[in-house]
């Protein structure tokens, strides 16, 4: 592949509930930036979330994997250690099973305040047509 290959990848925002048109543009693997697609029904802006989703991917502070905290809240450090994926799924289900035995399903809710404040919005009821 030549150096500096970009490919510009047809797709939408999922930063808030517009799911705006976009091209994402894509060097040397690297999401490099987020254009609008005038060719789409909603493509033909994009807001300054949507053109900083290339720093939110591509930040060298990003978490790409599980941490579990290793000293109490509030210390200073809280002393981060890697975990496996299993190793957090399985805490956090028996966390979640624990608290349902204990307390009563009821006591385990999830919650999105609102659309524009994470890209799981797709998993709320009415959010797929």
């Amino acid at each position: 592949m030549p150096e500096n290959f970009q490919r510009r990848i047809p797709a939408f925002c999922a930063l808030c509930g517009s799911r705006c048109g976009c091209e994402a543009v894509v060097e040397d693997g690297r999401l490099v930036a987020i254009e609008p697609d005038p060719s789409h029904p909603t493509g033909k802006a994009l807001c300054a979330k949507g053109r900083a989703s290339p720093e939110l991917v591509e930040a060298p502070d990003r978490l790409l994997y599980p941490v579990r905290r290793t000293r109490p809240k509030g210390d200073p450090d809280p002393g981060w250690r890697r975990i496996s994926w299993d190793e957090a799924l399985n805490e956090t289900a028996a966390f979640l099973r624990r608290t349902a035995t204990e307390s009563g399903p009821e006591a385990v809710a999830f919650g999105v305040t609102t659309s524009s404040g994470t890209a799981i919005s797709d998993a709320q009821p009415g959010s797929i047509d």
